[in-house]
């Protein structure tokens, strides 16, 4: 009889020591993935934060020499922080040889539309943002 509650006493304690490990292992494992989806809901902030900086011109068909020159700014800002060799390219037809950028600032008459935003299918980023005149 004593025998008997002595194995009855160790059995609860392993059942014991294995319904506090199953507790330690279910935490861990919900502590993780909402670490994990806490995370990606920041890089998920990060990337609309940064895209939103260009998106704001797409479709715009009022946009002056100098609104060009602020986005070619911030591209190069952007361009010389980027470490991961993801870079933005801006396309502007007029602005392309180093002749007309002059003739380009001067130009305060002319709007310019920016028709198209493409992002990098990989990381989702502005990859290329490219502007044409009005005419």
């Amino acid at each position: 009889m004593e025998n008997s509650s002595k194995a009855l006493l160790i059995a609860g304690g392993v059942l014991i020591a294995v319904l506090i490990l199953s507790l330690f292992v279910y935490l861990y494992v919900t502590m993780h993935n909402f670490s994990n989806e806490y995370n990606s809901n920041i890089d998920s902030q990060k990337l609309q934060a940064f895209n939103a900086q260009f998106e704001v011109y797409n479709g715009r068909t009022d946009l002056t020499a100098q609104d060009i020159i602020t986005v070619v700014n911030m591209v190069n800002e952007c361009n010389s922080k980027n470490s991961d060799g993801d870079e933005i390219t801006v396309i502007i037809p007029e602005y392309n040889t180093s002749t007309n950028r002059f003739n380009f600032m001067r130009d305060n008459i002319a709007k310019y539309t920016c028709d198209s935003i493409e992002y990098n299918e990989q990381t989702g980023k502005v990859n290329y943002i490219h502007f044409i005149k009005n005419t």
